[in-house]
């Protein structure tokens, strides 16, 4: 078979036959909430929040996990996968509820004034994030008046909604939203129209923070509250087990990568390397050829280069990584 990498010597073939064999996706293939791991201090928090009816607000360092919760907690209430809404600096609380396209509504003013026809706002909105879960909480016939006439009904349903990075967002954004999260219920001025969820189908909120900057007190108050911890040796040995299932908890293979993660979060790095970054290495290492009973020899150069691509996320802390990598022997 045509060899697909690029960086190997000798391994010459035509463009077409080496694209044909580019394997699929590793990452892709690890993640997917079966494969989560959630500690039972976590499962606990997410509980609590079921009961209470309230946002589960999860903080924890770049790499925790946090993201991934949404789709866990969905997938395990068989509710598919989680509403994602990526919180932005240039956000208002608005744009978690909807988009409205005030550009193609002016442009379809004039061309109405043009031909004398009739405009429908409706056109012009389109659900996200929380509102689209409030939206789908209800039946069709009770918001249909939202969609335009030839819009597709939707199925009723309860949603997980994951509001990620909320620390990304305006400060005021956050205290924003407090009536929307608490009543599970907005307005869309531009139609004059209001909608809520009932309160059988209201959505289950998680909202991600990488304590970037502090978040209002009124909000925190509303909110069930978890720490994700950093992750440990026995965290990263349990996410090894679900995620990749090629490399034994004894294989030397395994225990070389576990060795100099561990020796990269002892570094002063800008970003320390988590969970994300740790499987990129492994998962690099096993498509390029090195097997659960390969160990990682201290003079080849080959396995350090894919070590600082994936571990180290910054020109300095690559920099950091190299000079680590260099002096490391194994254990």
């Amino acid at each position: 078979m045509t060899d697909w990498r690029l960086n190997v010597e000798g391994a010459e073939a035509s463009r077409e036959e080496r694209w044909q064999n580019l394997p699929r996706p590793a990452m892709a293939a690890a993640r997917g909430p079966e494969n989560y791991r959630a500690e039972p201090e976590l499962l606990d928090a997410v509980d609590t929040a079921l009961a209470l009816g309230q946002p589960l607000l999860v903080t924890g360092e770049p790499g925790c996990g946090k993201t991934e919760l949404g789709d866990y907690v969905a997938w395990r209430l068989g509710l598919g996968q989680a509403i994602r809404y990526d919180s932005k600096s240039s956000m208002a609380s608005r744009d978690l509820l909807y988009q409205y396209d005030s550009l193609g509504r002016f442009h379809a003013a004039q061309e109405a004034t043009r031909t004398h026809t009739m405009i429908d706002p409706r056109r012009f909105i389109t659900f996200v994030g929380l509102g689209l879960a409030i939206v789908r909480a209800n039946a069709w016939p009770d918001v249909v008046r939202l969609f335009p006439e030839d819009s597709i009904p939707h199925e009723r349903t309860r949603s997980v909604v994951l509001i990620d990075e909320i620390d990304k967002a305006p400060r005021d954004t956050p205290n924003d939203l407090l009536s929307e999260l608490e009543a599970m219920s907005f307005t869309v001025p531009e139609l004059d129209e209001s909608v809520a969820a009932p309160s059988e189908m209201r959505p289950i909120v998680i909202i991600t923070s990488n304590s970037e900057k502090a978040l209002p007190d009124a909000f925190l108050r509303r909110c069930v509250y978890y720490h994700m911890p950093p992750v440990d040796r026995k965290k990263i040995l349990e996410i090894a087990a679900a995620r990749l299932p090629e490399l034994p908890r004894d294989s030397g293979l395994l225990g070389d990568i576990v060795d100099i993660f561990e020796k990269a979060r002892a570094l002063r790095l800008r970003k320390l390397p988590g969970s994300a970054e740790f499987i990129g290495f492994a998962l690099a290492l096993q498509r390029l050829g090195y097997e659960a009973d390969s160990r990682l020899d201290a003079k080849d150069e080959s396995w350090r280069r894919k070590a600082v691509v994936t571990l180290f996320k910054s020109e300095g802390d690559q920099e950091a990584g190299r000079d680590m990598l260099k002096a490391w022997k194994r254990s």
